[in-house]
């Protein structure tokens, strides 16, 4: 009963973030909706925040699972978790919109590495690649995808007149492999020596 208690108000405080910045909605909000009282919501969450890092974290997890179901189909990877973006734009711009708030961006940031640290790990499976080699790959990831993410929150969801799934799978075909690639140079790199750095 408790874990159930735990994820209705998750859901609600989801409900609510899909038309309120975060710091407009109180634990009063949450309460009223879930029929539940202040006691019992401080019974499972010290506040609202810690309700928002179980989301992001809910949801982080919930990305990575779309991303196991999307391996191996040629073609379609990544469609469902950018159609979940797509479908709770308003939610994040929201959070977006709070991300002011040092402890907001503090867990966006933190679910962007859980997820491109994953995806790495998984590219990389079978290869003896260098963990420096993996953070900055994962890096590297977050800060264009943020880039982009940020970029269609704030021009009202088309980037260049392109959706996200548009853009994001113009860059797929564009960049396809080059994680892999990389990894793969990672791993027969003789070990101790770095390659003559050459730029572009």
């Amino acid at each position: 009963m408790a874990v159930f208690t735990k994820i209705v108000i998750m859901r609600v405080f989801e409900e609510l973030l899909a038309f309120k910045q975060l710091d407009k909605i109180t634990v009063k909000d949450i309460t009223d909706k879930c029929g539940i009282s202040r006691n019992t919501f401080y019974y499972h969450y010290q506040d609202i925040y810690q309700v928002l890092k179980a989301y992001v974290q809910y949801s982080a997890e919930h990305v990575i699972e779309l991303m196991v179901e999307d391996e191996g189909e040629d073609g379609k990877a990544g469609l469902k978790e950018i159609r979940y973006l797509e479908a709770n734009r308003e939610l994040l711009c929201n959070l977006y919109r709070s991300a002011a708030n040092e402890e907001v961006r503090n867990c966006l940031q933190s679910a962007s590495q859980i997820i491109f640290d994953r995806l790495i790990e998984s590219v990389s499976q079978g290869m003896e690649v260098q963990a420096e080699d993996k953070k900055i790959l994962s890096a590297v990831c977050q800060y264009t995808v943020r880039g982009i993410m940020t970029s269609w929150m704030e021009e009202d969801g088309m980037l260049n007149g392109e959706t996200l799934e548009q853009v994001l799978v113009r860059l797929d075909y564009l960049f396809k492999g080059a994680i892999r690639e990389a990894l793969m140079r990672s791993a027969s790199r003789e070990q101790g020596l770095l390659p003559e750095s050459k730029m572009l």
